[in-house]
């Protein structure tokens, strides 16, 4: 019987436990949560406070958070709260729901920091206003790994940054989207989830104004068709494929620029030797033209001797003409004398002593002429065998001077193909000048071509790396939406809006009333990435 008393215990307690959590359920509200934070000129957050749009099916309204204030923004209807737990009572359903905000304290999913320079030297927000110079900003998103897990999964991040197009110059945002309306130039840069970025944005001014730069982030989890599905599958791999492609292109362009550094290297060799060949050649042409000068003059005294041997050779001729007629009167004058020998010899024997005398002297004088004819014929003898050598001298020195102007004349010529030749190797050292420097820059600039192959490669990794982080959120699941606020919050939508002071000298309002208005997810990523 206990035991049966205790089992109806039970079943009471479990049926008041039903009924009290289906009454609890019905009171619970929806919601849709905007985060909203207003930060200093450094991205520190001064205030963060929460819009929250509460559907019930009653005139009650429950949420959970624990605020430091709270406002209604629907009616002049004040909330009762107790610890957590925060209750409106309102006469009737509010159609559109119940919107109240609430300012607390808590850590958002990502962190913030904006830094700026003036002219390359590190300057503050609040001292830039109404500065003029080359301004850099620099915004910083990152990963906050000391939030909820849950409430960075999906999150996609935009910074939005605007510009007066009249009051700057030089615009540059690195690779930033850039729309320009009318003369405000919108820059914006997305960031998906997971990643850490830094938006920098660089401009000259003559006077710096700012409006606030404005980060919005929501949850997104797109639903994509399988065959779409299938070609994104694909599509990592592709740009992988292509990377190896371009790896093994920049791999062929290393090659070619080492090939381009050897030859340029032989190239410069070529060159030096070409310049030092150039400089032998104008020596040797230098001593060619010292030898030709010497050979010249080698070949005028030959010529000169030449024409002496000539004239002693005709000297000699009229010399042996002149000893043939000596000794033809000699001659003349030995056969004269023979009759007066026959003479002598007859009366040297007389004894006339005058007689006698004469004959001697008759004797006497033969004998002399025919001593002077002896004589004379040896000298004749010698002096023509002097002449004959002589004159075989000059007939031979004239084939040898002949043989000395052929050498001369070959000397000449000789110097003016020197000439020619090393004329020929100063053009060919010149055209090698110009062809090695128009080649000179080609390894530095394929090394720079080289480079951007590698760059591309890496590149192309990084789109394969990214393209699956971004369609790894395309998981085509419903979010399931956590409070930004507390756990137990039932979340249609959350979305956050994070808001700098503008540079202009005055202090931006750190209160601002948003009723946001209910919008599909699509909705909300098409005005998040401007569609």
């Amino acid at each position: 019987m206990k035991n049966k008393y205790l089992k109806i215990l039970i079943v009471i307690i479990i049926f008041i436990s039903i009924i009290t959590l289906t009454a609890n359920a019905s009171t619970v509200s929806i919601k849709d949560e905007t985060v909203y934070a207003i930060t200093d000129y450094d991205g520190t957050i001064t205030n963060l406070y929460v819009v929250n749009r509460l559907q019930s099916s009653t005139n009650t309204y429950i949420d959970y958070g624990k605020y430091n204030q709270v406002t209604n923004l629907s009616s002049s209807s004040v909330p009762n709260i107790d610890g957590d737990i925060i209750t409106f009572t309102e006469s009737e359903v509010i159609k559109g729901g119940l919107y109240y905000q609430g300012t607390l304290q808590k850590d958002l999913p990502i962190n913030l920091e904006i830094s700026y320079s003036l002219d390359g030297q590190v300057i503050s927000g609040e001292q830039l206003g109404g500065k003029s110079g080359l301004v850099k900003i620099n915004v910083s998103v990152t990963q906050n790994l000391y939030s909820e897990k849950v409430l960075r999964d999906n999150l996609l991040t935009q910074i939005t940054m605007k510009i007066d197009n009249q009051a700057v110059t030089d615009l540059n945002t690195f690779g930033a989207t850039t729309v320009l309306t009318g003369q405000l130039i919108t820059i914006t840069d997305t960031i998906l989830q997971g990643e850490n970025k830094t938006m920098s944005v660089s401009f000259m001014t003559d006077y710096m104004t700012l409006e606030p730069i404005v980060i919005s982030m929501i949850y997104s989890s797109l639903s994509l068709p399988p065959s779409m599905v299938a070609s994104i599958d694909e599509a990592p791999q592709g740009f992988l494929s292509l990377s190896n492609a371009m790896n093994e292109l920049a791999n062929g362009s290393s090659q070619f620029v080492n090939g381009l550094n050897v030859i340029a290297v032989r190239m410069n060799e070529m060159q030096l030797g070409l310049a030092e060949l150039s400089y032998s050649g104008q020596e040797l042409l230098k001593g060619g033209n010292q030898f030709n000068e010497g050979v010249n003059q080698l070949l005028d005294g030959s010529s000169k001797l030449l024409q002496g041997l000539d004239t002693v050779d005709q000297g000699n001729n009229l010399v042996t003409e002149g000893f043939n007629q000596l000794q033809y009167a000699l001659n003349e004058l030995d056969n004269s004398h023979q009759q007066l020998l026959l003479l002598a010899n007859e009366l040297v024997h007389s004894n006339i002593p005058s007689v006698k005398a004469l004959a001697q002297g008759v004797i006497d004088e033969y004998m002399a002429i025919a001593l002077i004819n002896g004589t004379y014929t040896t000298v004749v003898e010698g002096y023509q065998a002097n002449a004959n050598g002589l004159h075989e001298l000059a007939t031979k020195y004239e084939v040898f001077n002949n043989n000395f102007t052929q050498l001369a004349n070959s000397t000449r010529m000789q110097g003016v193909y020197y000439q020619a030749y090393f004329s020929a190797i100063d053009e060919i050292s010149l055209g090698y000048t110009l062809l090695y420097d128009g080649f000179k820059d080609m390894p530095e600039k394929a090394e720079a071509i080289n480079l951007g192959q590698v760059a591309i490669k890496e590149g192309l990794n990084e789109v394969a790396s990214s393209i699956t982080s971004l369609f790894n959120s395309f998981t085509g699941e419903a979010i399931e939406y956590t409070s930004f606020v507390d756990s137990r919050n039932v979340v249609n939508s959350l979305q956050y809006v994070i808001s700098s002071k503008s540079i202009n000298g005055s202090l931006e309002s750190e209160k601002i009333i948003v009723e946001p208005e209910k919008k599909t997810l699509f909705q909300r990523i098409k005005d998040l990435f401007d569609f």
